[in-house]
Order: structure tokens, then C-alpha cells, then sequence
């Protein structure tokens, strides 16, 4: 009798313990690209891509306000911590034309594809 005892303590401790994964009010948070912004919080994301070809550039400068990153080898870049309403957004890279444009920024996602054109040698260039 001892034994079927040691299995069904066994069973209602893994019943408990999964029961407690899909629990919502569960203090386990969902991993930091999951995890749902703050009201009042936005963020911009997107790609800055070659205007001739639609490649991703890798290493462009966006900048919006004071912050400022590179693109992921992918041409992906994401600013977070933003507040809604109009923000200057400014992308450069050596051999493209520099894009600055005013976007209007929501609470939340916000996202944009900039599409930067090269510079042909000897025409001018703003890079």
C-alpha cells in the first residue's frame, strides 16, 4: 500500500508543478521580446534597406533624439523607451544619401521600413 501512496504523491506534486507553468498569475515573466510595453512607452523597429536593390544594410547609424544604434546584419535596427508623438529620425552610412525625416509615434510598436539610396561617385554626395 506504501507504494501506490509514494505514486499518487508523486503524481499530485507534478500535477501542481505544471499546473503552476500555465498559471497566469505566475511570477515567471515571458522572455524580454515577448514581454508587453508599458502604457505610454513606444518604440520604433524596422529595416534600412538599399533603395536600388531592397538589401538590408548592416552598420547603418538610426538615430531618434538623443539614442542612437546600428543595424543588425540584417539591416534591423529597434529603439525603444520612446514617447508618443513626433520624433525626428535620422539614418547615415558612408556611400548613401542621409535619410531625416519627422515620424509620428504611437504607444507601442511603430514600425518603418527607410529606404536609403547610394551615392554614385562624382555626382555629389551628402555622406
Amino acid at each position: 500500500m506504501k507504494k501506490h501512496s509514494a505514486i499518487a504523491v508523486l503524481i499530485a506534486v507534478s500535477v501542481i508543478a505544471l499546473a503552476s507553468m500555465f498559471d497566469p498569475a505566475s511570477t515567471v515573466s515571458a522572455p524580454p521580446d515577448k514581454q508587453k510595453y508599458a502604457a505610454n512607452v513606444a518604440y520604433i523597429e524596422g529595416y534600412v534597406m538599399d533603395s536600388a536593390s531592397g538589401a538590408g544594410l548592416p552598420g547603418v547609424t538610426v538615430q531618434i533624439g538623443e539614442t542612437s544604434m546600428e543595424t543588425s546584419i540584417t539591416g534591423y535596427f529597434r529603439i525603444e523607451g520612446l514617447s508618443s508623438g513626433m520624433h525626428q529620425v535620422k539614418a547615415s552610412f558612408n556611400g548613401y544619401r542621409s535619410f531625416n525625416s519627422t515620424l509620428s509615434v504611437t504607444d507601442g510598436e511603430n514600425s518603418v521600413i527607410i529606404r536609403i539610396e547610394p551615392v554614385i561617385s562624382g555626382s555629389g554626395s551628402d555622406c
